[in-house]
Formats: structure tokens, C-alpha cells, sequence
């Protein structure tokens, strides 16, 4: 999680905002902000058979928060269902016939070149993130006041 302090004057400004208005805002900053975050997870995801993971892969705003999610996206089309399991990996599964013998089934290898792949991600792109987020609520202040000075001027 990206956490962003220090930012005192703006959220003075923030206060004076209706909660759509300040939602509509930090979505905008959080979008670009996360590109690049979801290019570079992209780009270390597996791309397995279907290609499905790395397709699913993108920013979906809070619902009941003003906030966003990076991630594999499971609604909307995208089946990125198993993201956690390429992430973390898996334990090693077995089923046992009634006669007692043993069969494997497979394990996710957590150590795997491919693993970690959003973590990696994250860390490489995480102060990226948050300089694009603060020049970009800037903008999006910016764009909101002007706007609203054009819609007060008719």
C-alpha cells in the first residue's frame, strides 16, 4: 500500500470539495500514477496458456473509499482468479486412492523466476507513484477549479 503524508495544504483544499468532486479527482491522479506500477507487473507475469493473468491486470477505484486497487481483476470480463496462487505459490498437493497410493498433483514453486512478480513490480515503481500522484492531484485541483470557474462564468 502506497501511503502519501506531508500533503496538509492540500487536504485544506480537499475539505472544501463534495465527496464526488474529491472522488472524481484522486481516481484521475491514481490512474496515471498506477500505470506504471501495472505495465511492469504486466511484464514479469507468467503468461501461461491463456494469457488470462496478465489481461486481468490493472487499477479499479474503491468503492466505498476514495482510494484504488492495483491487481489482478477478476469482474468486468478479466479472470485473474488465480493471481495469488502465481504470486505466492503453493503448497504441495496430493490425493491419496483408497488403496493407499499416493499421487501428486503439482506445486507452485514460490521461489520461481515468475513469483513475485507484483511485489517486484511495486518495488520498482512505488516512488514513482507517488511523485506522479502529487504533481498529478495538482492537475486534477487544477482542472476541477477551472472547470467550475467556466461553469460559474455562464
Amino acid at each position: 500500500m502506497i501511503e502519501t503524508h506531508g500533503f496538509e495544504a492540500l487536504e485544506k483544499t480537499f475539505d472544501n470539495f463534495a465527496y464526488k468532486d474529491k472522488r472524481n479527482i484522486f481516481t484521475a491522479a491514481y490512474r496515471k500514477a498506477t500505470k506504471p506500477m501495472v505495465e511492469q507487473s504486466k511484464a514479469n507475469a507468467p503468461l501461461g496458456r491463456s494469457g488470462n493473468l496478465k489481461r486481468s491486470m490493472g487499477m479499479v477505484p474503491m468503492k466505498d473509499q476514495i482510494g484504488a486497487w492495483v491487481g489482478a481483476r477478476v469482474t468486468g470480463g478479466y479472470k485473474g482468479f488465480h493471481a495469488h496462487l502465481v504470486e505466492n505459490g503453493t503448497v504441495e498437493r496430493f490425493y491419496t486412492t483408497k488403496k493407499g497410493n499416493k499421487h501428486f498433483t503439482g506445486k507452485m514453486n514460490p521461489n520461481a523466476g515468475y513469483a513475485r512478480f507484483f511485489q517486484k513490480a511495486f518495488d520498482a515503481t512505488e516512488k514513482q507513484a507517488v511523485d506522479t500522484i502529487t504533481e498529478e492531484w495538482y492537475r486534477a485541483i487544477d482542472r476541477f477549479i477551472v472547470r467550475n470557474k467556466k461553469k460559474d462564468d455562464r
